[in-house]
């Protein structure tokens, strides 16, 4: 029987994976177990022992907006995983504790006393027989029975789609569930398909019932300087949101162009994009597009455009760091952008902007490390894919809707006491897509949205710099 998911995406079909690469090599893979096995983290001269825990019931969920952890700690927790390039971080329902899970090719130097968080006393780790302290509390440390490079491996193969003739066929998602220590495969692909992605890694591979769509449908009356968050309506009519904007370096000097960023499903080279509707406010033309990290940049043309407004002076004043808020299709509530920062596990507060469901918050990361592939497209996101779930007095399958691709995700900055003009944010990345599962449940859904990660956003776009107040050039 396939556990029940739901893959839903602002872009086209979807694969994830929960890893950081590291170039290790890879290791025979260990029996089938419900969750990540506890180790030894004293000092050892060869590979950690693992310890079976098939007969048990993994109580591992992830990061709860309320426990007996404060944010604080978790902090502290998120930040030694990702400096000792852990899968990911969970929460232990029946310890009360966190989790930390490495990957079974970690070093042994990252799995013993050397585990710290800076060199500060106050943050530093104490190692036990399995856990780590830090920042006062007690974290379970495990180990997958995956190396890094075999994650890699599978999702890799399985994104390459080359496993079957109809793969193309069918949106689907792949990521590692710690939570189980195997590698899911989540489509609504016929079973004869997903018998075929499965028979790739029989023993690794679990396949989970989902589904994937694109999220463009059919905000507002936007002018020059364009705000991220407006409504966008490429050549075929379909709906998108615009992203953050930034500044292009072209010749590597001082010469600069601005540009805006979207999902790269929402059009192909050379598309152009209006403002809602098709013969309202010309937006700017598709110039460069990353299938890997579903991103693509739009550029004004005066050569289509009317130069109005802002663009009357050259298309570096097109688009603006200014992003649209409000919570209502009348609103005009802004922010300014003044700086951004990469998404990590446990972060909490996530805002997004989108042309459908406009602006709200209350978003909590899950995961930092979400691959995936869009049904008949070419887009398949290996890189910068991360996953928000919503919380409001408790977890919800508030997500964000069709439309809303390639809107900003951020953070208001509220110990931000430099100038500004409008609320002042953090970006951290751009919509991308939603995704949903059962939770291993009677049919009980569970959504999450999909977000590419800034940095990414940034690296897909030549390595420009983002547009914030501070580096507005007087506009």
């Amino acid at each position: 029987m396939r556990t029940r998911y739901s893959l839903t995406r602002l872009a086209l079909t979807a694969t994830a994976t929960g890893v950081l690469a590291l170039s290790a090599p890879a290791v025979a893979l260990a029996a089938a177990v419900t969750g990540p096995t506890a180790v030894s983290l004293a000092p050892s001269p060869g590979p950690a022992t693992s310890v079976d825990t098939s007969a048990t019931k993994s109580t591992l969920v992830d990061i709860p907006e309320k426990s007996p952890v404060t944010a604080s700690q978790w902090t502290g927790v998120t930040k030694l995983a990702k400096q000792r390039h852990a899968l990911t971080t969970l929460y232990d329902q029946g310890t009360k504790k966190p989790v930390i899970v490495l990957p079974a090719d970690a070093p042994t130097t990252q799995r013993v006393s050397t585990l710290s968080v800076g060199d500060d006393a106050a943050t530093s780790a104490a190692v036990s027989a399995s856990s780590v302290t830090v920042s006062g509390v007690k974290a379970e440390v495990k180990v997958s029975k995956f190396t890094t490079k075999r994650i890699d491996q599978i999702s890799d193969t399985l994104t390459a789609r080359k496993w079957s003739q109809n793969a193309v066929r069918y949106g689907f998602a792949v990521h590692y569930d710690a939570k189980t220590d195997k590698v899911a495969f989540v489509s609504d692909a016929p079973q004869d398909v997903t018998a075929a992605a499965k028979k790739t890694f029989p023993a690794d591979v679990e396949v989970i019932e989902g589904h994937v769509q694109p999220l463009q449908t059919d905000r507002f009356l936007d002018v020059p300087a364009y705000y991220s968050g407006l409504s966008l309506i490429n050549t075929n009519g379909g709906l998108c949101t615009g992203g953050p904007s930034f500044w292009s370096y072209p010749d590597g000097a001082e010469h600069h162009t601005a540009k805006m960023v979207t999902a790269a499903h929402c059009g192909s080279v050379s598309s152009l994009f209006h403002n809602y509707k098709w013969n309202r406010g010309y937006v700017g033309t598709v110039d460069h597009r990353d299938t890997g990290s579903d991103t693509e940049d739009l550029m004004y043309s005066h050569n289509i455009g009317d130069g109005d407004g802002a663009c009357s002076h050259g298309e570096i004043r097109c688009y603006s760091y200014h992003m649209f808020t409000g919570g209502t299709s009348a609103s005009s509530s802004e922010a300014a952008v003044v700086g951004w920062q990469e998404p990590v596990v446990g972060d909490t507060g996530l805002h997004v902007s989108g042309q459908t469901s406009y602006q709200w918050g209350g978003n909590v990361v899950t995961n930092t490390n979400f691959q995936t592939c869009y049904k008949n497209t070419d887009i398949c996101i290996r890189n910068g894919g991360f996953l928000m779930r919503h919380y409001n007095n408790g977890w919800d399958n508030k997500t964000a809707q069709p439309g809303d691709s390639g809107g900003p995700i951020y953070k208001d900055k509220t110990d931000f006491t430099g100038a500004r003009d409008a609320w002042p944010v953090e970006v951290m990345g751009i919509i991308s897509g939603g995704y949903s599962e059962c939770d291993r449940c009677s049919n009980h859904p569970v959504n999450y949205t999909v977000g590419i990660d800034i940095e990414w956003v940034r690296i897909a776009s030549n390595n420009y710099e983002i547009m914030t107040f501070q580096n507005r050039n007087g506009f």
